[in-house]
């Protein structure tokens, strides 16, 4: 008897250990991500969809804030993760900021695994792969995109005698319409302004339609100065000056200056702005909240006709920091997150939207054949044909895009940029001598940092 019971007792320990040892190998391993607002519709449709039918990975996603953007604060959380072994196994970027961490050796080169598994790195726009690579290496899978488009209100041009169907081709005519469409009261005060840019990066519009760049082919020598830049700041700040300067708009675009794309009182739609160069969401914003709006969307206005037009890009990828924890894991979610996932939150945001009784406009993902497919299933379903009309202006963008910088020091060439830009809308100097200081200090900062890289101190 005593016997049968040990016996007994000694099967169900087995049975035991077996249960214990099934689940564990039942059990998925976990990718730690950062970058998924899981708190998104389409999103949480995407991470739930992934973890439901991969057997052997589970997204878990987090979003430690300013952890994967592009200011100093959020590479110095991401690089202090990295060095401390707490970093996610894959994390959002910006894309500009890429070749930096790469060249800082804190991201994994993808080109093995790519090889390995036959994966098509060309069902990517080329020019988000640009992004992403550094010399022969891939750095990530680009994940989605926006380009700069110009808007202008038909209905405004018509009041003002222009032909509404006919957008500014040139910049003088630009001017000329910009002019002709704002509005004053008796007294001189602004009613309507006809142009002004959602974004402080007008100027890189202005360098590439010049046929400029902002740095040398080798990314060794700053070019901020360029005549090309130069001119075209130049040209914006005449502009501006024209419409009454920069305080005085300034004045009247206080209580929209800081609505993006995505928000109802973006000025566009207010019709408080009569052109604008804004990003292409911005499509989706006006279907959702004035879908009547009575608009034309395409190119700037050229500004060099041998250059033609241009728009150019940004957007983010997924990469696999060094160290990740689950490599095979990492590897297997930013290839499904930029292919299956795109069209898994697109449905997810479709669902959410008509439950709310509104519409839904795809955004770009740069993967060629998901944005083919997205603008055609969900754009065909809009109930306007003028916003139909628009998504197929926003698809013709994407091949003249041009990127705007890569390089180690791609935050600091934006800052600087950026502040020169403001400093000659201010007239706190001339175009010529704010980039010139800006220059300075960008090349100061690659000469470091190429001198370090080259005598292997990185």
């Amino acid at each position: 008897m005593n016997l049968r019971r040990k016996t007994a007792a000694l099967f169900l320990v087995i049975l035991t250990v077996l249960a214990l040892s099934t689940a564990a190998l039942a059990k998925k391993q976990p990718v730690v991500v950062w970058g998924l607002n899981v708190y998104d519709p389409g999103t949480a449709a995407m991470v739930e969809k992934f973890n439901a039918t991969n057997e052997k990975y589970e997204i878990i996603a987090e979003v430690p804030v300013g952890a994967a953007g592009q200011t100093l604060e959020s590479m110095v959380k991401l690089m202090t993760a990295i060095a401390s072994g707490t970093g996610p196994d894959v994390t959002t970027m910006d894309r500009f900021v890429v070749a930096g961490w790469a060249l800082r050796g804190t991201l994994t080169p993808l080109n093995d695994l790519i090889e390995r598994d036959g994966f098509d790195i060309g069902q990517y726009m080329s020019w988000a792969v640009e992004e992403v690579t550094l010399g022969d290496k891939y750095y990530g899978l680009p994940h989605n995109a926006d380009s700069r488009a110009f808007y202008w209100n038909k209905d405004h041009f018509a009041e003002a005698g222009l032909d509404p169907d006919t957008p500014p081709a040139t910049w003088d005519e630009f001017v000329d319409y910009a002019l002709k469409l704002t509005k004053r009261d008796a007294r001189g005060r602004l009613l309507r302004v006809g142009t002004y840019s959602s974004t402080s990066s007008w100027h890189y519009i202005h360098t590439f339609g010049l046929g400029g760049q902002f740095l040398s082919d080798d990314g060794r020598t700053a070019l901020l100065n360029a005549p090309e830049t130069v001119r075209g700041i130049e040209m914006i700040v005449d502009l501006i000056d024209k419409l009454g300067g920069v305080e005085e708009l300034g004045t009247y675009t206080e209580g929209f200056a800081g609505y993006a794309e995505d928000s109802p009182s973006n000025p566009f739609l207010m019709e408080d702005v009569s052109m604008m160069l804004g990003q292409s969401p911005l499509v989706g914003t006006i279907a959702r909240y004035k879908p009547e709006l009575n608009f034309g969307i395409g190119f700037h206005p050229v500004l060099d006709p041998e250059v033609g037009p241009v728009t150019y890009g940004g957007g983010w990828a997924w990469v696999i920091p060094q160290g990740a924890k689950n490599l095979e894991g990492a590897w297997e979610v930013i290839k499904w997150l930029t292919t299956e996932g795109h069209v898994v939150r697109a449905e997810g945001d479709y669902e959410y939207n008509q439950s709310m009784g509104r519409p839904y406009v795809p955004r770009e993902t740069t993967n060629i054949a998901v944005d083919t497919m997205l603008f055609e299933k969900y754009g065909s379903m809009l109930e306007h044909e003028h916003l139909r009309k628009a998504l197929d202006v926003v698809l013709e963008l994407y091949g003249k895009i041009r990127m705007r910088f890569l390089s180690p020091e791609g935050q600091l060439i934006r800052a600087q940029l950026s502040s020169a830009y403001e400093g000659a809308l201010y007239h706190r100097g001339t175009a010529q001598e704010l980039l010139d200081s800006a220059n300075a200090v960008v090349q100061e900062a690659l000469d470091k940092f190429w001198k370090d890289y080259d005598a292997g101190r990185l």
